[in-house]
């Protein structure tokens, strides 16, 4: 009966079972009958049916990703036949994968067991209706070890306590750079120890190695500077690569969630160690951020005052913040094209990368984003505090959730099957190979496509991450408010000083005040 229940990952599907499910119920209908009439069923025979028989599936999956519904369904119909646990599952169209879509099947008679929630602001709506189950209630002792091993920084959690998702994949931001760039510029005996000095300096050291590529880069001055304690310098003649050099940074100034969230967010992981003490700060933890803020800031100057464009250096003003001569996609393109030495971006940010040239997307790494932090300026973490210079920010893009009002035996079945893809080999290859999934604790990076996945697996086994903080800000206090201020007020303003600095951290701080209160 198991493979007659079987169908495909659409909405379709739900026709096709209902349709086979009439079928069913006929056939029920008659074998009760005929044992009847035989005198063979009980009076208790109706009662003890089991759940599948009656809804025709065990346990009920939405899947909110269009992109591997069809992948998703092979996944469980893999579960049913070792454990003869029926899974339905609904996967959206791309019209319809939406929050409301999700609330319809979840306020239906029959609704999910399992379903996916992307991020802090949605799981505080659907706390709110209990629709979400705390894993700290978890009944299975497999599962609970599961829930335990998340990492802090990658728990959805909405208090520091409770914990509500299991991550769905893992994804990672920073500076990213072309080892043959950095070849180019040093030497192809030294770019092995470039890369692994970048990773680990000062911003100090950084921003005295920017200041001499922008003079290399500009006059063909060539300066000494260190980086981590050892003392570097350019090539005196420039290669084939760095020739092409227009600029030390690609950066779309118009792009706010480069600006705002990605470089914000290495300031407030300096006061919180995960997204949910964000999500709960108090004014007093807030004012907590003027001095990282202030950093912010001056990181924030040291990129956009060394911008690289198609043809020459981009200064502040218009033309850094105009999305149709630096948007995200050029500033892309110029980094591919041997135009700037770093890009700030995502591992999502590698399918992009490549459509412009594959082979330089393939050989790129993360880079640590640097910022001038004093250890007294650092107070979420000793783990933090000791590696801030040398981490990437790592985050999750979705969770798995479980439905806090399906029955404990419907929670059990779910447990035990988010058990299953988090340790199963056979789970993984779904997940990696044909979800291009990269889970947080992949012991071996080999499977993985994305070269910026696996470099961020190699900051992962490090212990070197820190938390997306920013996704438990005030909703719109990134983009909406502290992207739009600094295109306003500062991306066109050629100069910044020290007074520049504090105003950026004034409004940033008193602008999540205001929207906390909201």
């Amino acid at each position: 009966m198991h493979q007659f229940l079987k169908h495909k990952n659409n909405t379709v599907g739900d026709d096709y079972l209902k349709r086979k499910l009439k079928s069913i119920t006929a056939i029920l209908v008659l074998a009760a009958l005929f044992c009847s009439g035989c005198g063979k069923q009980s009076e208790t025979s109706g009662e003890n049916i089991s759940a599948s028989t009656k809804k025709g599936y065990d346990i009920f999956v939405y899947n909110a990703d269009p992109d591997i519904g069809t992948d998703f369904r092979a996944m469980c119909d893999e579960y049913t036949e070792r454990t003869g646990v029926i899974i339905r599952t609904v996967t959206p169209s791309e019209e319809k994968n939406n929050v409301e879509n999700l609330k319809s099947y979840l306020n239906s008679d029959h609704p999910p067991d399992i379903f996916t929630v992307n991020n802090l602001y949605e799981l505080e709506d659907y706390k709110s209706e209990s629709l979400v189950w705390d894993f700290s209630n978890a009944t299975e002792d497999s599962f609970k070890e599961v829930a335990n091993k998340i990492p802090d920084c990658l728990r959805l959690s909405s208090n520091t306590t409770d914990n509500f998702g299991i991550p769905y994949s893992t994804e990672a931001y920073g500076l990213i750079v072309d080892p043959k760039m950095i070849s180019s510029l040093f030497g192809g005996e030294k770019y092995r120890n470039v890369q692994n000095d970048l990773k680990k300096c000062s911003y100090e050291e950084f921003s005295n190695m920017v200041k001499a590529l922008s003079s290399y880069i500009a006059v063909n001055q060539i300066y000494t500077f260190t980086l981590n304690q050892k003392e570097y310098s350019f090539s005196p003649s420039k290669g084939d690569l760095s020739q092409k050099l227009t600029g030390v940074f690609s950066f779309a100034g118009g792009n706010k969630k480069n600006s705002a969230a990605y470089l914000s967010n290495i300031a407030l992981a300096a006061v919180f160690k995960n997204p949910a003490e964000a999500n709960i700060a108090d004014n007093e933890k807030i004012d907590d951020l003027y001095n990282p803020l202030n950093k912010y800031a001056q990181l924030l100057d040291l990129i956009t005052s060394n911008v690289s464009g198609a043809n020459n250096s981009i200064s502040r003003g218009v033309e850094l913040v105009s999305n149709t001569q630096n948007s995200a996609s050029q500033s892309m393109k110029n980094f591919i094209n041997g135009k700037s030495v770093f890009l700030l971006a995502s591992t999502q940010d590698y399918k992009t990368l490549s459509t412009f040239n594959s082979l330089v997307a393939k050989r790129c790494i993360f880079i640590p984003i640097k910022i001038s932090l004093s250890e007294q300026d650092i107070i979420s973490s000793q783990d933090i505090s000791k590696n801030m210079q040398s981490s990437i920010p790592v985050y999750s893009p979705k969770y798995y959730c479980i439905n806090a009002k399906s029955s404990d035996k419907e929670k059990k079945a779910a447990q035990d099957f988010l058990t299953w893809i988090q340790t199963s080999e056979l789970a993984k290859k779904h997940i990696v190979s044909k979800f291009g999934f990269t889970p947080y604790d992949m012991i071996s990076n080999e499977s993985i496509d994305n070269p910026l996945s696996r470099s961020m697996l190699e900051y992962i086994k490090e212990g070197h991450i820190l938390p997306c903080a920013y996704l438990g800000a005030p909703q719109s206090w990134c983009e909406e408010n502290l992207g739009k201020y600094l295109v306003d007020e500062y991306l066109s303003k050629i100069n910044w000083d020290q007074s520049d600095y504090n105003k950026i951290a004034e409004y940033a701080i008193n602008k999540w005040k205001e929207l906390k209160k909201n």
